[in-house]
This record gives C-alpha cells, structure tokens and sequence, in this order.
C-alpha cells in the first residue's frame, strides 16, 4: 500500500509539474516578496516602483476582475479587466504617452504590457509588486466611494500571505 501511495504521489507530482511548471513552483516556495516576483515575472515588461511612479503623467490601467476592481483600486486607475480588456478605451491615448499597467502583484499585468507594447507602445511599465505592494508601503488606495480604505481584494487565500496584516483582506 505505501509504495502504491508513493508511486501515486510520484506520478502526481510529474504530471503537476508540467501542468504548472517549475516557475508555479518557484513562486509558492519562495520566501519573500522580492524572490516571488522574480520567479513569476517572465520580465517581457519594463517594471516601475512605486516611488518613481508619478500618477499625474501616466495613463494608470488596473487590470485586476471587477470583483477586485471594485473593493479597491489605486486612486485614479481606469478599470481594465484582464480577461476582457478595453484596448479601445486606449484609441485617444498617443503611442508615446507612459502607461502604467499593474494588478495584485504584477503577472496579469505582465500579460497586459506584452499586448500593448505589441500593438505599438512604447513606454508601457508594470507596476513592481503591484497594488499588493502599493498597499503594504502604506500608499493610499480607495474604495469604490473613492475614499481611503485600508481593504484589499487578495485575488485568493493563498496571495493573502503578501499581504501586510495593517490591510484588511477581502476574498
């Protein structure tokens, strides 16, 4: 029974591997913030910190779902849903313009940068860590009132651990 359980689990794990990957693998077993980001970024998309990023002058895309979207987002962030996106919304905004793309910690938007530098942008950047990152630096975040909230949609349990424990996760 035991070498049938071990084979079992031998077989699972292979076939778990190539389904996800070693990068999925690097990215759960990765010990802190900085180290996760490294493994899941395919770095196709120039990133931009927080501190350099100046809202003002940039085109901000929040490509989390509705549902995220909706507890909170980043004060002056166009909603841009990664399964369905907008590009339309972006028909007015010059080829030249900076656009910020970011999500819970940066792989969707990752995805999002790749399609705009693709259609002929050329200063598209992915918020480093995402509004996860954002938030856990204590900078500013509203709700769907557009007031400060300290509430963050965490995409699912297992990305709650990025979290900083200030923030309230939501699911």
């Amino acid at each position: 029974m035991i070498k049938i359980i071990g084979i079992f689990s031998l077989v699972l794990f292979v076939v778990l591997g190539f389904k996800f990957g070693t990068k999925w693998w690097s990215v759960w077993q990765a010990e802190n913030y900085d180290d996760m980001l490294d493994a899941l970024y395919a770095h196709t998309v120039p990133t931009i910190k927080s501190q350099a990023l100046q809202a003002a002058n940039v085109h901000l895309l929040d490509s989390r779902s509705p549902e995220e979207y909706a507890v909170s987002h980043l004060e002056g962030a166009i909603f841009f849903d990664y399964a369905n996106p907008p590009f339309e919304q972006l028909e007015s905004v010059d080829a030249e313009d900076t656009i910020v793309v970011y999500c819970s910690v940066g792989y969707r938007s990752e995805k999002i940068g790749e399609k705009l530098l693709a259609m002929g942008y050329k200063n598209v950047f992915n918020l480093y860590g995402g509004i996860f990152a954002w938030a856990n630096q204590q900078k500013r975040i509203v709700g769907p009132d557009k007031q400060p909230t300290r509430r963050l949609h965490c995409y699912s349990k297992t990305w709650a651990k990025w979290l900083d424990s200030s923030l309230d996760a939501v699911f």
